[in-house]
């Protein structure tokens, strides 16, 4: 029972985070797979905000942290609408079913919802014959061309069971993926990365800039099946690289970005104790709020605290008629983002 207890916690929390604020739903089916599938995010007057999406396996995964700038892929793409935006599954298979999806707008989780393949496949009753043809005209099509067509479909099937019996231990074992090579989070995210790999017992490295991944608390990995993923949590800006995942002397390359707010740092500032402080740094335009904290916590409102306007890229604070007990460490944060810097008094 205590073993339950942390995984009902976890399930209620995430029930009540997704409770029916955001739900998709399927505007573009399919006939067969390798067709393109269209999930539709319904959002009103949409979409100023980020519009991403993620998916479940459980492990979660995100797709498109917005698909207004996101770059598509051989897999995924996606597009805003008037009234919501999209996530377009292509080439759809059977990895592509049976697992969730969400779509996340701004900071509103939408529900987590499976995409069965009851959802995807359109009804085939339509394409019935229409009595065109006379019964000796349908026997001959089907003794000309359908029987023909499946004896050559089992004598491939055959042949390829063949060939792959056959293969040796020397053949690539990273399975073909339709993973993107390369992938952007934000700092302060969690990333993962993940790969393909047959056969399921053979052993993976992880290599950033050619050099073995160290695993810890923050960094680890996690397999499924045959696909793999190294987990890194609360990314920092050199986290951004190259890496390989490796087995053998066969090796796929995965490109990691870290989207970072902060342009320019904050510096560590001395006054004489009575004047104003001021505490700049800069973030990208169109940043989330940038908040300022001292020991943990948030004084971006209080009365001595003044927010000036911003210049371009530059943000400020003043701290009006320092006083001892102002000096210390303080933070600007901006999201799960932020940076450290001290005030001293002069003479101290």
């Amino acid at each position: 029972m205590k073993q339950l207890l942390p995984l009902l916690i976890f399930i209620n929390c995430h029930m009540i985070q997704v409770s029916g604020v955001l739900e998709w739903t399927v505007t573009g089916k399919a006939t067969d797979y390798g067709q393109n599938v269209t999930l539709f995010c319904h959002v009103p007057n949409c979409c100023p905000k980020d519009a991403g999406w993620d998916r479940w396996t459980p492990v979660q995964r995100t797709l498109f942290i917005d698909v207004k700038t996101g770059r598509p892929n051989k897999k995924y793409d996606g597009k805003a609408e008037k009234d919501g935006y999209t996530l377009i599954i292509q080439n759809l298979t059977k990895d592509d079913l049976n697992v969730s999806y969400s779509c996340l707008y701004g900071v509103t989780l939408g529900q987590s919802k499976f995409l069965l393949k009851e959802d995807v496949f359109t009804d085939k009753s339509d394409n019935k014959p229409t009595g065109r043809f006379s019964g000796i005209q349908i026997t001959g099509i089907i003794i000309g061309v359908v029987v023909p067509l499946a004896v050559a479909v089992v004598v491939f099937v055959i042949l390829y069971k063949k060939k792959r019996k056959k293969r040796s231990e020397a053949d690539d074992p990273l399975l073909e993926t339709e993973e993107p090579s390369s992938i952007e989070y934000i700092e302060g995210d969690d990333a993962t990365l993940t790969c393909q790999v047959g056969p399921k017992n053979l052993h993976v490295d992880w290599l950033k800039d050619g050099k073995a991944v160290k695993l810890n608390r923050n960094c680890t990995t996690f397999r499924q099946g045959t696909e793999h993923n190294l987990i890194i949590k609360n990314v920092k800006p050199d986290d951004s690289g190259e890496y390989h995942v490796q087995v053998g002397n066969f090796s796929r390359k995965i490109q990691l970005k870290i989207i970072v707010y902060f342009l320019k740092d904050p510096s560590d500032i001395k006054c004489k104790e009575g004047e104003d402080a001021i505490f700049t740094c800069n973030v990208m335009v169109d940043s989330p709020s940038l908040l300022l904290l001292k020991d943990g916590n948030d004084i971006t409102r209080n009365t001595n605290i003044l927010e000036m306007p911003p210049d371009g890229t530059q943000r400020s604070f003043k701290l009006i008629n320092t006083k001892q007990v102002d000096k210390g460490e303080y933070c600007m944060k901006v999201g799960k983002s932020s940076r450290k810097f001290k005030l001293n008094f002069k003479g101290t």
